[in-house]
């Protein structure tokens, strides 16, 4: 851990809660017993309660009520938490490795650095042998189900439902035998579930010590998800200070959005003075629940213990596992040229694209299991659910006789990529290439990393669909490096055709090494694929944690620009052809319903909406400065 990374981490447990005292909303320093200042209503918000609106003054002076005694716990529950999660996290990640050396004979949980080793029949089969014991775990758990995931764990914290240990241990040990068994998915995904686990196992001792009321016990709940989310990323990824940001933005947003209509907390809303539906609309009420839920997980008691886990957790997993960078240093450019700008934020449009595909492909790859009741569904529908996860293992095994890098994590591959100077078409291949294609044609394809990037596509696409366990990080860095490969060959051909063509621009055309652009690459397609279900305000704040979790991973201080404006461009890419091609779908949708109905397509329909949006774009200037449209929040009177 770096002395940066320390003191940017004591910074954030200082100034982290500042911006939100500044808020419109946050009146942080009124009274309790004040009256709240008068409000008008926002012409944007069609009910907005007067008493719901001041929630971080009631959050605020709740925490400073809280007594010494219980926050002293939560620190304490917050530490254990950390410690607990980096020993279980380190426990989970050696038995990968034992898995892996009791199967394929090495440890090759990094990937696949040798053609030499089981290959033919073994590399085929070995995936699939994880497949059949994740089959059979399945059926050894409670209820034939595993346990929950991040946005399980969320959910069952909102509905106060218990921890099913045994269905948690059965899904951790599934995670390490698809891991160590060669399948194309990644380990870090389930260390932060790890951490989730054992910080509601540790929550719930705390609870059963002194964490009295309703509305207490469901707020220090929320906390100490937070704290195992931050804990399992710290000690999953060996980097602490992108384990406070994923705790606070992506975790946050998380509790969030699984507070629904129905759900309970009717003592939280007694305690922050949101009437009942017959005093308050029930928009409203859910919109106020749902800021308290978001407070939770943020406010400055929250922060320490995040913060506090954060660090314990990295320290005790770099005591067994030790403290090497996941990926290492390599040669990062001396500084960014503003001509090189358009060039990156092109990777990052065309990762947002290919995050798309990607996810696209996993769906379609779902739905070819999906039986609908009636006779129909898809053509595979008829496979077992206890067969699917050997069948994805055995398709992962054949596509690794071509590919070898898609088996495991593929770290080694990014390690190869890093490393992979002084630059050619041969260091490349050796890194990126299929043995089968050099052997058949004598050399290597035309552009190295093209092959890599459809065959790891594909094989994590039916991992996933097909029920094995396991994270997507490492395999979107991977299919983020090999994008970013391609990328950089096909960018620097066309920028020495344009020299050429205008020889006064040759100086400006210039791009950075393939190192650099498979970086960039990964942190675009990270955060085109982890980034797209969060709003647009949290849109930056993501795309500071993934690119500050790449530089954690690398120490490329040199890196931090490129990642953040492709990192930046990516999500919006993504979602801007997403929306356009649902968007398409849907009139399709309604064309052939109108077409099957005899009746003529909505025209009509269309141009009331278009009025519509011409009448909001006309009121948009006569918004009064102090009304915060975006956030939906009530306009204060003027002094």
């Amino acid at each position: 851990m770096s002395r940066l990374s320390l003191s940017l981490l004591a910074a954030t447990s200082a100034a982290s809660y500042a911006p939100m005292s500044s808020h419109p909303r946050l009146w942080s320093e009124a009274p309790l017993a004040a009256p709240a200042p008068p409000h008008r209503r926002c012409p944007f918000r069609t009910s907005v309660p007067a008493r719901a609106a001041p929630l971080a003054a009631v959050r605020d002076q709740e925490e400073d009520a809280t007594s010494l005694s219980s926050r002293s716990r939560f620190l304490a529950a917050s530490a254990a938490t950390g410690a607990c999660t980096g020993a279980a996290v380190s426990g989970f990640k050696l038995s990968i490795v034992a898995c892996a050396v009791a199967l394929f004979g090495a440890d090759t949980t990094a990937g696949w650095t040798g053609c030499g080793a089981r290959r033919g029949a073994a590399m085929l089969l070995l995936p699939a042998v994880g497949g059949v014991a994740v089959a059979v775990l399945r059926a050894l758990s409670p209820g034939g189900r595993f346990g929950p995931g991040l946005a399980e764990h969320v959910a069952e914290v909102e509905s106060g439902v218990p921890l099913r240990t045994a269905a948690f241990a059965t899904r951790a040990a599934a995670s390490a035998v698809t891991l160590g068994s060669g399948n194309s998915l990644g380990p870090e995904g389930p260390s932060v579930e790890i951490g989730c686990g054992v910080a509601r196992l540790v929550g719930s001792v705390a609870a059963r010590r002194g964490w009295k009321g309703a509305a207490h016990l469901q707020r220090r709940s929320r906390q100490m998800l937070a704290v195992g989310a931050a804990a399992g990323v710290a000690a999953g990824f060996n980097a602490p200070l992108a384990g406070v940001f994923f705790a606070l933005e992506i975790v946050a947003a998380a509790v969030r959005s699984a507070v629904d209509e129905g759900g309970g907390g009717g003592g939280e809303a007694d305690a922050l003075g949101v009437g009942s539906a017959s005093e308050v609309g029930s928009v409203s009420e859910l919109e106020a629940r749902r800021d308290s839920a978001e407070l939770d997980a943020k406010s400055r008691t929250a922060i320490s213990g995040v913060v506090l886990s954060s660090l314990v957790s990295a320290v005790v997993a770099q005591e067994v596992l030790g403290s090497g960078h996941a990926l290492p240093p390599g040669g990062w450019p001396v500084r960014l040229r503003w001509t090189a700008l358009p060039v990156y934020a092109g990777l990052g449009a065309v990762a947002g694209v290919t995050a798309l595909a990607f996810k696209r492909t996993t769906a379609a790859l779902r739905a070819l299991f999906v039986d609908d009741g009636a006779g129909g569904g898809g053509p595979l529908r008829a496979v077992p659910p206890m067969a699917r996860p050997a069948l994805g293992g055995l398709c992962c095994g054949a596509i690794g006789l071509a590919f070898p890098q898609v088996l495991f994590s593929g770290y080694a591959t990014l390690d190869a990529i890093v490393q992979s100077l002084p630059l050619s078409a041969a260091t490349l291949n050796a890194a990126l290439g299929s043995p089968l294609a050099g052997a058949a044609a004598g050399g290597g394809p035309a552009l190295p990393g093209a092959g890599l990037l459809v065959a790891k596509l594909v094989a994590t696409s039916g991992c996933v669909a097909s029920g094995l366990v396991g994270g997507t990080f490492a395999p979107s860095l991977l299919l983020g490096a090999s994008l970013g490969v391609v990328y950089h060959q096909a960018a620097a051909r066309a920028l020495a055709l344009l020299a050429s063509a205008v020889p006064a621009l040759a100086g400006a055309t210039s791009v950075a090494n393939a190192p650099t652009f498979a970086m960039v690459g990964g942190a675009a397609f990270l955060s085109s694929v982890f980034g797209a279900p969060l709003t647009s305000a949290l849109l930056l704040l993501e795309v500071a944690t993934l690119a500050l979790l790449l530089f954690e991973l690398t120490r490329g201080y040199e890196l931090v620009l490129p990642l953040l404006c492709a990192a930046g461009t990516g999500p919006v890419v993504m979602e801007g052809v997403e929306q356009r091609l649902d968007a398409a779908r849907r009139r399709r949708a309604r064309r052939s319903s109108g077409e099957a109905s005899g009746e003529a397509p909505p025209a009509a329909a269309a141009a009331e909406q278009g009025a519509a949006a011409n009448v909001s774009a006309s009121l948009l200037p006569t918004v009064p400065p102090d009304c915060d449209v975006d956030y939906q929040i009530v306009c204060r009177a003027e002094p």
